[in-house]
């Protein structure tokens, strides 16, 4: 669900951004920080917003309003490891946005406490209006039936 709705919103031309109050101060090794001057523009395409700050030294001062600020900073991390590793090739647009998209969910699903019943079926009802609901980004299925049959072998109820 959220790699959808993530891919949807990353379809447009630029990204909204939320401009922080407070700039978070950010150090990078000389590889990472090279690989941000090399893509920036695709950072900032993104909702991201950096300004050089000393050598290897960045202050985020906006980042994507899709992205919670508390995890900003890591998600920013991620991506430019990615991009420094290759995993994301900004210039195959679409293959990137899908890719930020798959990492951007990978990494809201780990976040937050255990959904309540209603949240569960809310979850449900937004799953089977996925265009694949039936597999995950990684391919994993979504969900799968397990016959009463076995429900009452497994609890000793034969």
């Amino acid at each position: 669900v959220a790699f959808e709705e993530l891919e949807d919103r990353f379809q447009g031309e630029d990204l909204p951004s939320q401009a922080l109050l407070i700039p978070h101060p950010l150090e990078f090794d000389q590889i990472s920080s090279a690989a941000l001057e090399e893509h920036r523009a695709f950072l900032e395409k993104h909702g991201f917003t950096l300004e050089p700050f000393g050598r290897n030294f960045y202050r985020l001062t906006a980042h994507p309003t899709w992205l919670p600020q508390e995890a900003a900073v890591d998600f920013l991390r991620a991506l430019i490891s990615a991009l420094r590793e290759g995993n994301i090739d900004p210039a195959r647009n679409v293959s990137a946005r899908e890719a930020m998209a798959r990492m951007a969910a990978s990494r809201r699903q780990r976040q937050g406490d255990r959904p309540g019943d209603d949240e569960v079926r809310l979850l449900v009802t937004r799953l089977l209006r996925c265009r694949q609901p039936l597999i995950c980004p990684e391919g994993r299925p979504t969900f799968f039936e397990i016959p009463r049959r076995e429900i009452q072998k497994r609890l000793g109820l034969d």
